[in-house]
């Protein structure tokens, strides 16, 4: 099942128009894909994202993608502070560790993550992930 997923991965990035994991030089726009209940911020350019085990290490189920946007980290945590209420996750856990922010989330069998970094050139990294179970 493995190899026929990477082969699809393979094929589909060779599609124009097709983002996935691509180097942070070809990045795309955030629209590229959507995690349910946890949206890209406005704006915000792709780096990468991934379904299943290929990448993340987890389960099928799973969903993850990287973002970077020209934008002050308080107006980014804003952002997702009021997403989180609007799509009812809970909040498990919040940290903050050199100026980077982290929340491990929750909603009925869905477990969830999002980590805001900011960057040496002043933008902030962000990094989404869904795992239903």
């Amino acid at each position: 099942m493995h190899a026929w997923f990477r082969m699809l991965m393979v094929v589909a990035a060779l599609l124009p128009g097709f983002a996935c994991a691509r180097p942070a030089g070809e990045a795309t726009t955030a629209a590229a894909i959507e995690i349910p209940g946890l949206p890209g911020y406005p704006g915000a350019i792709e780096l990468e994202h991934e379904s299943g085990a290929a990448h993340w290490g987890y389960h099928q189920g799973s969903l993850g993608r990287r973002m970077v946007v020209a934008a002050p980290i308080a107006e980014v945590e804003a952002f997702y502070e009021r997403a989180l209420a609007e799509q009812g996750w809970t909040v498990l856990s919040a940290s903050e560790q050199d100026g980077a922010l982290h929340w491990h989330l929750y909603q009925g069998s869905s477990l969830g993550d999002i980590e805001l970094s900011p960057r040496p050139d002043g933008r902030v990294e962000i990094h989404l992930e869904r795992h239903d179970h």
